[in-house]
């Protein structure tokens, strides 16, 4: 069992008092020998971040030392080494006094212990002893630099825990002993008669405040347990709301995904039938019909546009100050789309041109334009020569020996189209030669909004010198 002693801070004595067989030697010579070990360089077992002072002298009266041969009896065996001990401690010295006073007249034992104790306090020297008398109890609750202590006894096992506990005095626990060991009640029972009611009061407080810190340390002993148990149920707890915030997050992204995989075919049948409308006389049955269709589907897309964005990094969001008007780049955040503001704010909306359509969006779906962002900026007149031009448009460029920069600019703005115009499979001509050419443009397939995918040309499709680039 492990025991914790502080000495020499706010105390330099420590007085242990408990019954015999309670564990008080022990404690005594557990103390001496750490300080022996590491006076010796020798690796004390203590924990990380234990002190231990290294002193000049280290005093110990420890045993029964008579002897008939030198005319010795107990008390003046103990007197033999207190007397070399008050003349040589000093500041730096441990003093360790197994059973102080004891061997003689208790009263007379009990008064030389306190002038002894006091002695050497005033010497400044770190004394630890033992003792029985109650007196001396008394004395170190009185004494600024001395300290009760106790090594913790069951009085039911009459086995000592050896766990030393500073602050609280010990009770001998004799008349509890002494009954568990056989001893017969009535004995007993006349001894506590002769020792008078008021030791056996004091006696019996400290009694009871041992049961009461025994009751104490198993009631700490439960809480902690039930505080380790409502620790792990938390930590089950937030486990499970971690799975089910992933679980949503996925669903959501899957619920979103469908969305705009939606919001992007709207778009192209839409883009469709406005090329039909376009085509169509302006008061035939024909382009009344696809005028009817062109509004469902953009009513569709405003619905979708006015469902809550995903969350996302609150850098992204607009500033509650920033200047909404028309020609602003901004991006439609539960659609993940580019575009330009045309009309408002207006009630809290303002009207948006993504591509060819106007949608109404909440501001509170409005987010910074991508760095990348190339929102349209066509009137409705442009919008119908696109669409015009997306009826002939070609599904096919040739970027063969055109340098780098060049193409790129081009393919870039032949994919754009590509998108406007609603095609569902395009062919880049780039030859084969270093295979630079075929990089830059696999470089921006990878990363277009508008491709769904792209491979390197069939034999009949021009082989490796062409990509054919399936769009969304």
């Amino acid at each position: 069992m492990p025991i914790e002693v502080t000495l020499g801070k706010t105390f330099n004595a420590i007085l242990i008092t408990g019954p015999n067989t309670g564990g008080k030697t022990v404690s005594l010579k557990t103390i001496g020998l750490f300080a022996l070990m590491a006076a010796s360089g020798l690796h004390v077992p203590a924990e990380p971040g234990t002190e231990v002072s290294i002193f000049e002298q280290i005093y110990a009266d420890i045993g029964d030392e008579q002897s008939i041969e030198q005319s010795l009896s107990t008390f003046s065996s103990h007197m033999n080494n207190i007397v070399r001990i008050t003349r040589g401690a000093n500041d730096r010295s441990l003093v360790l006094m197994d059973e102080i006073g004891a061997g003689t007249d208790p009263a007379e034992g009990a008064a030389l212990a306190k002038a002894i104790l006091d002695f050497l306090l005033q010497k400044g020297s770190k004394i630890v002893a033992t003792t029985h008398y109650g007196e001396l109890k008394e004395f170190a609750y009185q004494h600024e630099g001395i300290e009760n202590a106790r090594v913790e006894f069951d009085p039911e096992t009459l086995q000592p825990t050896y766990r030393l506990q500073v602050g609280i005095p010990g009770a001998s626990n004799a008349f509890a002993i002494a009954g568990r060991l056989g001893l017969d009640e009535a004995i007993i029972s006349a001894a506590k008669e002769n020792i008078g009611g008021q030791v056996e009061t004091a006696d019996e407080l400290i009694r009871r405040l041992e049961e009461n810190q025994r009751a104490t340390a198993q009631e700490k002993l439960a809480a902690q347990r039930i505080t380790s148990d409502a620790d792990a149920l938390r930590r089950r707890y937030q486990e499970q709301v971690n799975r089910l915030e992933s679980v949503k997050h996925q669903v959501e992204a899957k619920v979103r995904g469908r969305a705009q995989a939606m919001l992007d075919s709207y778009q192209r049948k839409l883009d469709r039938t406005l090329e039909e409308l376009a085509a169509q006389k302006k008061d035939s049955k024909r382009s009344q019909d696809l005028r009817k269709k062109a509004q469902t589907l953009i009513e569709r897309f405003d619905e979708a546009s006015a469902l809550p964005p995903p969350k996302e990094p609150q850098d992204e969001r607009l500033a509650e100050s920033t200047d909404l008007s028309p020609g602003m780049a901004i991006r439609i955040a539960n659609v993940n789309q580019d575009g330009q503001i045309v009309e408002g704010p207006i009630d809290g909306k303002v009207v948006v041109l993504v591509g060819a359509m106007r949608v109404t969006v909440p501001i509170s779906n409005l987010r910074k334009a991508r760095g990348d962002a190339k929102p349209a900026r066509v009137s409705s007149a442009d919008s119908r020569l696109a669409l015009e031009k997306g009826r002939n448009f070609e599904p096919e460029i040739h970027l063969r020996g055109m340098r780098a920069e060049q193409a790129l600019i081009d393919l870039d703005k032949y994919v754009d189209d590509a998108m406007a115009a609603g095609v569902q499979q395009i062919r880049i001509i780039h030859g084969k030669g270093t295979g630079i050419l075929r990089q830059v443009v696999w470089d921006l397939l990878k990363n277009h909004p508008g491709v769904k995918s792209y491979r390197l040309g069939e034999p009949s499709e021009g082989g490796s010198g062409a990509t054919v680039v399936t769009m969304k």
